[in-house]
């Protein structure tokens, strides 16, 4: 029998790739300028509550593992945050490109 790949998507990926998409229409030189910098504006609030609600979500998580000595889960748990914080660490970088080459 032939095993079927996951087709779930990680949740954080998924919102990730969403500000992702949001970080592009301000990238889009064919968006009146004041536009881009409203998606600027969406992408940071975006971050924001992501960071309030999903990363501090995962944080629990690898709380709760460390504390009933979970090894399994919190490598996962560990893995999906490292995961989140490179992919943020690139929107980031690029955020801060176009807000200087918007100013």
């Amino acid at each position: 029998m032939k095993k079927r790949s996951s087709v779930f998507i990680n949740r954080e990926v998924s919102w990730l790739n969403f500000n992702e998409r949001v970080l592009a229409e301000a990238m889009d030189a064919g968006v009146p300028l004041l536009e881009r910098f409203v998606f600027l504006g969406i992408f940071s609030n975006n971050l924001d509550e992501f960071f309030r609600v999903r990363v501090a979500t995962l944080n629990r998580i690898i709380a709760l593992h460390r504390s009933r000595g979970k090894k399994d889960d919190l490598l996962q748990s560990e893995q999906a945050l490292a995961a989140v914080k490179r992919r943020v660490k690139k929107l980031n970088r690029e955020f801060e490109y176009v807000y200087a080459y918007l100013r």
